[in-house]
């Protein structure tokens, strides 16, 4: 392997603390206090709507600005958690693209007992850098607008939900096929993950979300802040094996 590659190799596992980071659940408050706040607001107009227009004003305009600051630091989460999923999958993606150039500059053309499980890892890597990368400040600012932020959030619930599904399928079909390569070359195997994030029905969460009113899609958006910690433990476990065996030769660790 040359020290180009390794230190790449190097510089990719190095990177995993500013791409795979922990969001603090505290920041859901925000979503909540938004929630309680602009549902207050028609049901103050409705209940005086009888009353005088500057009495009431003062009060609505003390909580329309509470509601646009809980509604900054929701949509800051948002921004947040999509930002997360983009620079996760980038690095994921470069990460094995590099891994698997390391091994091919090991194997020989001619044998198709570590060409073919390449072939198919290649693949995988396709399927892997297929799903496209999302717009962070977009959906933050979308979700920032009064009542139709809500409904903007649920679509970004729903887009992360499916994408880290389909990434982390994947991504496990990748780490198969390279570990194949990897037995076939005597080299360190990268452990196959233990435990998944939990998998959600995105069509019942939807739906659930609406028929509460958009208060399920709070307890929604904890889980897609809470939900990859276990998917991030797991690479830094496999990065740190890897990164620690990368250069021995003739060893092979076990693929539970």
């Amino acid at each position: 392997m040359s020290q180009t590659l390794q230190t790449e190799l190097t510089s990719l596992v190095a990177a995993g603390v500013r791409t795979d980071y922990s969001i603090a659940p505290r920041w859901v408050w925000g979503a909540v206090a938004g929630f309680v706040i602009w549902a207050a607001i028609p049901v103050i107009v409705y209940l005086y709507s009888g009353q005088t227009a500057i009495p009431l004003a003062i009060p609505l305009g003390i909580l329309g600005l509470s509601g646009l600051f809980a509604s900054a630091t929701s949509s800051y989460l948002v921004y947040q958690i999509i930002n997360r999923r983009n620079l996760h999958f980038s690095r994921t993606e470069e990460l094995f693209w590099k891994m698997l150039e390391m091994h091919k500059s090991k194997a020989q053309p001619s044998d198709m007992k570590i060409q073919l499980p390449i072939a198919s890892t290649e693949q995988d890597l396709r399927q892997l850098a297929g799903t496209p990368e999302r717009s962070a400040v977009l959906w933050g600012l979308l979700t920032l607008i009064p009542y139709l932020g809500w409904l903007a959030l649920i679509y970004v619930l729903a887009f992360l939900s499916r994408d880290l599904a389909i990434h982390e399928r994947w991504e496990d079909l990748t780490i198969e096929d390279l570990a194949r390569v990897q037995v076939a070359l005597g080299v360190m195997v990268v452990p196959r993950r233990q435990w998944h994030m939990p998998r959600h029905s995105v069509p019942a969460y939807v739906i659930f979300s609406f028929i509460t009113l958009g208060i399920f899609s709070i307890v929604w958006l904890y889980f897609t802040v809470t939900d990859p910690k276990i998917h991030f433990e797991y690479h830094r476990t496999f990065e740190s094996t890897f990164a620690t065996g990368q250069s021995a030769q003739g060893q092979v660790v076990g693929v539970s």
